[in-house]
This record gives structure tokens, sequence and C-alpha cells, in this order.
């Protein structure tokens, strides 16, 4: 059996205010369909919202219903909506409605609506985790990195500097709650250490921990960290070259570096750079650490010096 459909809407029949001095309008419309041979009619309500019963930020809203009484149930709860928001704007005393009058031309100027305004606002100036500042930030930290030290999880060379670092930019920054934190007070932090390049890196490492700490806790949505450009990381701390990739001596350099590590006895380097050159992935660090107790040969006999 082959089905023809075809339905075509008329002109509006009925149209109403609903519900009454609302600004909402209801209006019937009338369709026709022809189906296999068949026309049938039907109903449809159209309820429409005008921007200005929403707001002038705001456009119209419409939606179509199959019956009247969906229709209206609709309209019905958009005008109580609608009355709510105005009766929190009228329980707003007169300084709040000149506040509001005073910001609307800014934000009209930078394209902003008032909501968006009010959601970066909320989420920085009132974080989860409670306003705090640099300072207590800075003392928290400390304090889980002291407990680590004491229970041998952190280097004692790391400690120390992380809280030298820390408490050097907490000096500058004690008082200032962390949200207030700006990429150009930090920039200007570290090129007034007016200290080599490499430093301020080891500065900035320091400081980059103690912001993401406050971000992880919900002291600060956004660290100012993540804000500094690649450029402007260079201009603060130059191009680290320890960044590059690994390269491969060749045998020649190899045999030079053994060459003059075993003629100057003086600077202890011979173990290391065996151990660095023949034990794949044995690192500097590790090296450094290492005593002549922890050498076996393959056998698992001690090596003697």
């Amino acid at each position: 059996m082959v089905m023809h459909m075809k339905a075509k809407k008329t002109n509006g029949l009925n149209k109403w205010e609903f519900p009454k001095k609302s600004g909402i309008w209801i209006r019937e419309f009338i369709y026709s369909q022809n189906y296999n041979g068949k026309q049938r009619i039907y109903s449809a309500f159209q309820v429409t919202v005008p921007g200005r019963v929403l707001g002038e930020s705001y456009k119209r809203k419409r939606r179509q219903l199959p019956t009247k009484a969906k229709a209206e149930a609709w309209a019905r709860k958009m005008a109580h909506g609608i009355k709510l928001q105005g009766e929190e704007f009228f329980k707003a005393t007169d300084s709040e409605r000149r506040e509001f009058a005073a910001c609307i031309p800014k934000l009209r100027e930078k394209g902003l609506k008032l909501t968006e305004a009010v959601e970066f606002a909320l989420l920085r100036l009132r974080p989860k985790g409670g306003d705090k500042t640099i300072g207590e930030i800075t003392d928290e930290m400390i304090a889980s990195k002291q407990l680590r030290f004491e229970r041998g999880d952190l280097r004692p060379r790391s400690f120390h500097d992380f809280r030298n670092r820390a408490s050097r930019f907490a000096k500058d920054f004690k008082d200032t709650p962390v949200y207030d934190l700006t990429v150009e007070d930090l920039k200007s932090w570290l090129l007034g250490l007016g200290v080599k390049p490499r430093t301020t890196s080891n500065y900035l490492t320091a400081v980059s921990e103690l912001l993401r700490y406050a971000v992880q806790k919900s002291y600060l949505s956004v660290s100012p960290v993540d804000e500094l450009t690649d450029h402007e990381r260079k201009e603060l701390c130059g191009t680290n070259r320890q960044s590059r990739e690994p390269s491969i001596l060749t045998i020649d350099q190899a045999t030079r570096l053994l060459e003059t590590a075993r003629e100057h006895t003086e600077l202890g380097l011979l173990g290391a750079v065996t151990l660095g050159l023949f034990c794949g992935g044995v690192r500097v660090e590790e090296c450094k650490r290492l005593s002549w107790s922890s050498v076996r040969d393959k056998e698992e006999n001690p090596i003697v010096t």
C-alpha cells in the first residue's frame, strides 16, 4: 500500500495572551495532511515568549505543542520563571541596582554578558578550597615536604632547595591572596631577583610546584605559570640546553673522556665515567649516590679499587 503524506500549515486562527498581561502569546494553527488519498485536519499551538519579556540579552523563545492545555501549561511555567527573576531584581538594594547599572556599559564595551562576568569572578574570587594567602599555602607545602623529608621519602637537597626558594617567594607575597597573583606579578618578581637565567629557572620550578599545589587544593582555578608563553619563558630563563635530545658519544670521544679521567685521578671521575659509558641506564645522579661497595662484577664479587 502506497501512502502519500503532505502537510500544509494554514494561517493562525486564534491568538491570545497567556497568562494575561504576561507578554506571552499562544497562536493556534490548523494543519491539513494527505494520508493515503484521504485528507486529515489537526491543530497545533505555538507559544512565543518575546525577547523583551525574557530580558534584553535574550532572544525570543518559541515552542509548538499538540494541545491547548499543554501550550498554556508551558506558557504558565515560563511566566512563573520570569516572575521569579523579576522578584529577585526588586529585592536588590538601591546601591546594588546602581552598581549593576554602572557595570552594564563596561560589559557591553567588552562584548560580555553579566552572567559570564559573575561566573568568572565566582570561580576565582571564591575558590572551593577557601581563601588562602601565598604565605599560608607556602607554609602548608613546606610542612608536607618536611614530613616526607623526615620519613626519608625526600632527599635533603630537594627539601632544602624548595624550602629556600619558596620561602623567598612567600616573603615578597606573604599576605597576597593567591587568586590575586597575576602572570605579570610573577614575571616582575623573577626578573627582579637579579640572578642568572639558570637560577631563575630553578625559582620558577619551585613556584610552579607551589601554585600547582594550590590548584589541586582548589585554592586557585588557574596557575599564572600556565599563562607564560614559550617566548616569555626563554626571556626569563634563557634557552635550556639540557632539554635537548641526548646524543651518543663516538668511540673517539669516549676514548678521550676515559683517558682524561684516568690522567686526572684527583677528580675521582674514572669510576663514574666507566659506569656511565658501559652500564646502560645508569644516570648521572645515580652515579653520584653510588659507593664502590654497591658495585659488583658479573660473579657478584665486589670491585677492588
